[in-house]
This record gives structure tokens, sequence and C-alpha cells, in this order.
């Protein structure tokens, strides 16, 4: 896509409430876009409500396999998570509203013209799903699950895939679960990262502060 319709799309995606994410938030990605294409590797998203920045990103990198996964069902049931954690912020209310199924995302993606065909879609809870799926290498992963157990499920699942110098996206960085998820996650494995800030790119010094922006992200070192 060219900026222009890079912008277009965004815009229309956003006015039309396919999304939730923010136009600075998009910005995190076409930004680094350049850099993920040359990233050998797929494009993840784990977490996608009505499928927007999936559509986005299938367009974006349209020269790379795309895989969508959700349990288009809502969250997963405490009791049935891996990882305990009692700041878990799940409520009845919030898990109507993002409760999106396959057929609306489908439908979205009819909408925006986007070829279904070149997409894999991971329907199911990511720590049933995404253990048996066949993905090698990966240039983009982006983590929009809302819930502690789900992100480190996700990181467990994915992380060592991640090709060297590929993008790990945390839309949820504004939520204390994911931080503490994605902390808990490095600091059990004794790796080292940078979470840098989605719109200056600087390196957050203290990841868990609680009050940081959503769309933070690190970028996968040697």
């Amino acid at each position: 896509m060219t900026p222009s319709e890079t912008e277009e799309l965004i815009k229309k995606l956003i006015e039309q409430g396919v999304t939730m994410v923010t136009a600075e938030r998009f910005n995190t990605i076409t930004r680094n876009a350049e850099s993920i294409k040359a990233i050998a590797g797929d494009v993840i998203e784990c977490g996608v409500w009505n499928g927007g920045m999936s559509i986005f990103l299938t367009k974006l990198f349209e020269k790379k396999k795309m895989w969508i996964a959700d349990s288009f069902d809502g969250f997963q049931p405490l009791d049935a998570a891996i990882y305990e954690y009692s700041q878990e912020t799940h409520t009845p209310d919030y898990d109507s509203y993002i409760r999106v199924g396959m057929d609306t995302v489908l439908a979205n993606f009819d909408q925006f013209n986007v070829d279904t065909k070149a997409v894999k879609f991971l329907p199911g809870f990511v720590k049933d799903t995404l253990p048996k799926a066949d993905i090698k290498k990966i240039a983009l992963l982006r983590i929009d699950v809302d819930a502690y157990s789900a992100t480190r499920e996700v990181l467990d699942a994915l992380y060592h895939k991640v090709s060297i110098g590929g993008y790990v996206v945390f839309d949820d960085s504004c939520l204390a679960p994911t931080i503490d998820a994605l902390c808990d996650f490095f600091e059990d494995r004794g790796i080292i990262f940078d979470l840098k800030h989605p719109e200056t790119d600087e390196v957050i010094p203290e990841p868990r502060q609680y009050n940081l922006p959503c769309g933070c992200y690190i970028i996968k070192k040697a």
C-alpha cells in the first residue's frame, strides 16, 4: 500500500468501529513496517476483536503469511487458565462487549476486500491452539488478549519463534495484568528485554509502573 492508502485504511477502520486501536498505535506499526518486512517470518495477531488490526496487518504485510488466533467466544474461563493472577480484570459486562464471533470477523474482512484464503485462522483459546499451530518463524507478534494468563500462554508458545530483530507488540501494555505477565515471563527465563514506548520508541526504564500507554513493544535480540 502507498502511504496515502495506508492512512485512508486506518481512518476507515477507526471511523467504522472495526477497531479500538488509535491512529497513534497504528503508526507504531507503519513506522517500523519496512524493518518488519525485511525480517524472516510470518505475522500473527492474538486477540482480534472485530478484526480491524488484522485487516490492516494483512494488507500492509501482503507478502507475509498472516495468522489470526482468537477464541471468537470471549475470555477463557479463569479456572481453565494455566496461570493464576489475583488482579485479573475479567468482568461479565466486558466479556460480553469483546465477544465477537468468527462470522463477524470474516464479514469485516470481506467488507475491506481481504482475501481470507491467504489468512490462517486459529479459533479457540490460545493455550490450546498455538502449541499445535505450524508456525515456524515470526516477524511480528501482536498480543491483544486482555489477560495475564493468556498473555503468558502466547509468549510461552510463540516467543521462541520470533526471529532475531522481530517485533512483539503488547496492545494491552496499559493494563497491569499484561505488564506483569510479560515481566514475569522474561524474568523467569532470565531474558533481558527493552520495552519501548509506542510513540517515541524510547526504552521504558521501569515497565511495572502500571501507567504505560497501550501498544508498547519489544524487539527480540540475538
